[in-house]
């Protein structure tokens, strides 16, 4: 009995590292096929073709996120989309963008949510409506009606005990003009992810998202400054005043904007000295 008990002893570990090298090595393989399947995609010509293969990438990318064992995986070789885990490393967001014959941007995604008790992670599609939103700066979305973006940061914040994940993105629209995205993503006890909130307190009023629309010929500013606890963006102003309205012809005039967050809420001030903010 002595000798079976070791024996077991012996074999429990060996077999557990060889599931987790065993599970490891279906995460690269797949992570192999992901790459060359984007390297398709984005060297790809036909619409179609595009089409078909952004099916494929998405159907079998949502298979691998669902083992948690990806969700430490980096996705190194992956370069050509966008990876960030939430501060508490909570969730993933996972983007890329498809640009069709026409010059149209449409973004496609993922969010990895960490399952506590070792199970699958959860895995929701994000599905771009952006065309379809009638006022998106006060409306509230999901997965399924979500409005694309290729997210760079994420802050975290509480508010009456909720976190509230600010996201920061960029959503490149079409040929005639990009846009900057200002978000808040939030989870239900499900969870259900949802994304806007009425948290952005501006001169205008509470919005749920800022919205930024601005010449594709230029690049705009916006990030958040952790040492001084605001996101701060440049200012956009019209080239010419008669260009008052078309955001094609927007650009930075050299000032810059901001948002602090303060009792729970988003806070916008003009004309913020980006060296004493």
């Amino acid at each position: 009995m002595k000798k079976i008990v070791a024996i077991s002893l012996f074999l429990f570990p060996s077999l557990l590292l060889y599931s987790q090298e065993y599970q490891g090595s279906e995460v690269a393989a797949a992570e192999e096929w992901l790459h060359e399947k984007f390297e398709e995609l984005y060297t790809a010509f036909s619409d179609d073709v595009k089409d078909s293969l952004n099916k494929i990438i998405i159907d079998r990318f949502e298979s691998i996120l669902s083992d948690r064992h990806s969700f430490n995986d980096p996705f190194d070789s992956l370069r050509r989309i966008g990876k960030i885990y939430s501060p508490d490393q909570k969730f993933r967001l996972i983007t890329w963008n498809v640009q069709v014959s026409d010059g149209r941007h449409t973004c496609y995604g993922f969010i990895q949510y960490r399952n506590k008790r070792k199970r699958p992670c959860l895995v929701y599609r994000l599905n771009d409506q952006s065309d379809e939103i009638d006022n998106p700066e006060t409306s509230v979305l999901d997965p399924s009606r979500w409005w694309g973006a290729l997210y760079y940061d994420i802050i975290r914040k509480r508010s009456k005990g909720r976190k509230l994940y600010t996201l920061i993105g960029l959503d490149p629209h079409d040929r005639y003009s990009n846009k900057k995205v200002i978000d808040v993503l939030t989870f239900g006890k499900d969870p259900d992810p949802a994304f806007g909130e009425p948290v952005f307190q501006t001169e205008e009023g509470i919005r749920h998202r800022m919205i930024y629309e601005y010449s594709p010929d230029i690049v705009m500013r916006l990030r958040y400054e952790r040492s001084q606890r605001m996101i701060i963006l440049d200012h956009l102003s019209p080239i010419k005043p008669a260009l008052e309205g078309n955001p094609r012809f927007y650009a930075p005039d050299g000032s810059y904007d901001g948002f602090n967050f303060r009792k729970g809420m988003w806070e916008y001030h003009p004309d913020v000295d980006i060296r004493n903010p």
